[in-house]
């Protein structure tokens, strides 16, 4: 997720989640025109991967989105509207602080209004803007998966009226088939930030790092804390082997998995499958060729490539060397195997529902029977249980010992959500105007940008020339991931219009049909996008 996408002062001069409102356009484009093509519009599959996935779920909720029929399915890779990092609750985090420490860094010579602060953060130099975005958020919180650039609530009238947490306890929220899953070590990637991870952390650090995500991630009581903190330190310690390091390294890892991406995407298809096919999956794959470590597993990010086919591209030596996308590994003839499965999985998801309508071997998620498929070595094999005692850990224990709400009670069952049966984009509807709401500036935080890093001794360094250099790598990396994240929201979503298009018939219609369907698409694009420009 990005700035331009989802910078906000939550007053009219930038509301903010301008990224989704983008989708909504597309999402209509399509709706409009996919006939044209021989397409279905009452047969759109929507998805993502990480942020794109979060999106995604943000449609299901949204009343711009699901209600007026844009889409009847939904895959989800790594990230849901549950999921602690994807989504802002503005009420607690206040996104707007964001945008002012952002123009604090940039010196920003006026703070006393929106506009004027708006007029500043449009900095020329695009780098420079987004180097200093990448340091607000993320360096407070080491091996923890924060963005501080993301969709929030943005109150009646905004595309996310209300946060998905309060929707979700009334059991407002559709229900529609659904293709969701995780890698199996997702958090590897962040857990690498700690420093020395690999050669292990010892107990105290453990600890240490235990406290920083529940401090991150949990908006508790500070006197609940400490006994929240002992159990999570006892619920992953691997009491077999109490003193070794690799194994602290290895719960850190999985514990971070576990409240960043897992629970959150278990709870998630506990809602959905009370209404609707919901199919779990694990992608435990692991390439002969990789050259991660082995404690990465497989981690955040790494089911993209076979998704898209990728041990494909190396056979076109001119897109590999222009994209780098075959420089990851050496692609084996299992990796182009392993993709070939996974394509026509969800492939076939795309087309029926189902991602085994042939044999129907991959069975459905269900509450009490919970089944996934896992995408492994040698074969993908349908199991159950995954992780189910770290997940009711979670679920069940944590808000019974200190006072956390659950994001979805486990006994909610989603009520019927009323859906737009004919196609109401045809008069031409246009984006909902939102009240306004008051510009005025709360007081600019003075909170630095500084902070201790934990070492593998349990001592902090304070070297604020190191820090700086760790800030600006991490920066970079985050800079990198949020180009990748995004060029995968991008892909999935002309991945499955492509999908559709190979499955639906190929009949003409006349040009003079067409030529009207598109003008009405760029006239209802040029007035949303101008209405944009002037706000923003």
């Amino acid at each position: 997720m990005v700035i331009t996408g989802f910078l906000t002062l939550q007053s009219d001069t930038a509301r903010g989640n301008y990224g989704l409102f983008d989708q909504l356009e597309a999402l209509k484009f399509v709706n409009r025109n996919i006939k044209n093509f021989g397409g279905d519009p009452s047969r759109v599959t929507i998805g993502g991967e990480s942020a794109g996935a979060v999106s995604s779920a943000v449609h299901l909720i949204s009343p711009m989105s699901y209600p007026k029929g844009l889409f009847s399915q939904i895959i989800l890779q790594s990230g849901s509207d549950v999921v602690p990092w994807g989504i802002t609750e503005a009420a607690i985090v206040v996104p707007r602080n964001y945008a002012l420490q952002l123009a604090d860094l940039l010196d920003c010579p006026d703070v006393t209004s929106d506009d004027a602060i708006l007029e500043c953060l449009r900095d020329p130099d695009d780098d420079y803007i987004m180097s200093l975005a990448g340091l607000i958020g993320v360096e407070s919180k080491p091996g923890m998966l924060t963005l501080s650039w993301a969709p929030s609530d943005d109150g009646p009238g905004g595309i996310i009226p209300e946060h998905p947490r309060i929707v979700r306890k009334r059991g407002e929220v559709p229900t529609i088939p659904a293709l969701i899953g995780i890698t199996s070590h997702e958090a590897a990637w962040f857990a690498d930030f700690i420093e020395g991870v690999s050669e292990g952390v010892n107990r105290t650090v453990f600890k240490d790092l235990v406290t920083q995500m529940i401090e991150g991630f949990l908006n508790i009581d500070e006197n609940d804390k400490p006994a929240l903190i002992d159990a999570v330190v006892f619920k992953y310690t691997d009491w077999t082997d109490e003193e070794n390091p690799l194994l602290y390294r290895d719960a850190i890892t999985q514990a971070f998995t576990d409240v960043s991406f897992g629970n959150g995407m278990d709870q998630w298809a506990r809602y959905n499958t009370l209404k609707s096919d919901t199919y779990q999956y694990v992608f435990a794959y692991r390439s002969e060729m990789n050259i991660l470590p082995d404690w990465y597993g497989v981690p955040h990010a790494l089911d993209v490539p076979y998704t898209f086919g990728y041990p494909h591209v190396v056979t076109n030596q001119a897109f590999a060397k222009e994209t780098g996308i075959a420089a990851i590994f050496n692609w084996t003839d299992a990796d182009r195997a392993a993709s070939d499965e996974m394509t026509k999985l969800w492939a076939n998801f795309v087309k029926t529902g189902n991602p085994t309508p042939d044999t129907n071997t991959w069975k459905p998620f269900k509450m009490n029977d919970y089944k996934y498929l896992n995408i492994a070595k040698p074969a993908n094999k349908l199991e159950k249980d995954f992780r189910i005692r770290e997940y009711a850990f979670w679920r069940e224990y944590v808000p019974k010992l200190v006072k956390v709400e659950n994001d979805i009670p486990s006994q909610t069952t989603p009520k019927k959500m009323p859906r737009t049966t004919s196609n109401p984009l045809r008069t031409g509807s246009s984006i909902t105007e939102s009240p306004k709401m008051s510009s005025s500036s709360p007081m600019r935080s003075t909170q630095t940008l500084q902070t201790l890093k934990p070492t593998t001794d349990g001592t902090a360094t304070g070297n604020e020339d190191k820090q700086t250099n760790e800030k600006l790598k991490m920066t970079d990396r985050w800079r990198i991931a949020t180009i990748v994240v995004s060029c995968v929201a991008g892909l999935l979503l002309l991945v499955t219009l492509g999908l559709i298009f190979m499955k639906c018939s190929t009949k003409n219609k006349s040009e003079e049909n067409k030529s009207l369907d598109f003008e009405l698409s760029r006239n209802d694009s040029a007035n949303y996008y101008d209405n944009v420009a002037s706000k923003y």
